[in-house]
């Protein structure tokens, strides 16, 4: 079986095979699609923010009882390009869904304005995000997930937690960790100067609220002081 789809913006091919079984459990598809905005597809799935960017995506699918098995998933969001593998749910966001991700991209501010967030003067470095992400009803869970921001010995995050599908992630909450080389240059990114040329290493819960983010038992340690609050 191929199918062919194409509108104004968005074009899409199928190519596979259509299982004669209960569900068509066993078919298998190599699916690939391009578009203008990603922003009606991620509100499809239920990301009310997803960004007005293009995109593409190539992939092959085969269909379980339960859940659409992804393989070989590979997708591109604006500047960024998206490795993913596992499982789709049927209904994503509520059940059956396990996917491992890898995200890499050549500049963080610039992907982070594109979500609808303020970045102020964070430069535009590279960035890469490794993880796992699994359906829990109504928000996706996040576990094993590693950041990097600039070179290799550059800032580094790493955080479990959910991530809400509400608009502008309200109702997410996490568990970081974050390290940098350089306390002064991380913190002129927020506008604050004159600090040291140190070490930074943070832990912190963290929960995004309609007027921004509230972090709870957070600690700082910067060179040899330690900091809590």
């Amino acid at each position: 079986m191929t199918v062919s789809a194409e509108s104004k913006d968005v074009k899409l091919s199928v190519e596979g095979t259509i299982a004669d079984t209960e569900g068509h459990a066993g078919s298998r598809f190599d699916v690939s699609g391009q578009g203008k905005s990603f922003r009606p597809v991620g509100r499809a799935i239920g990301f009310d923010a997803a960004p007005d960017v293009p995109y593409n995506f190539q992939g092959t699918l085969s269909l379980a009882d339960n859940n659409i098995v992804l393989d070989q998933g590979s997708a591109s969001l604006g500047s960024d390009d998206i490795d993913v593998s596992g499982f789709l749910g049927y209904q994503p966001l509520e059940k059956d869904t396990d996917v491992g991700f890898e995200v890499i991209g050549p500049d963080i501010a610039s992907t982070l304005r594109a979500w609808g967030y303020a970045t102020g003067r964070l430069p535009p470095e590279r960035f890469s995000v490794t993880g796992n992400l699994q359906s829990a009803k109504d928000h996706f869970e996040l576990a094993d997930i590693r950041a990097s921001i600039g070179d290799a010995d550059g800032f580094t995050i790493s955080l479990k937690g959910k991530l809400s599908a509400e608009t502008y992630l309200v109702g997410s909450a996490f568990y970081f960790e974050a390290k940098g080389p350089n306390l002064a240059e991380q913190t002129e990114v927020m506008e604050i100067t004159n600090l040291p040329v140190a070490e930074i290493h943070i832990r912190s819960g963290v929960e995004r609220v309609r007027d921004g983010w509230a972090f709870e038992d957070a600690e700082s340690l910067i060179v040899n002081t330690n900091l809590k609050g």
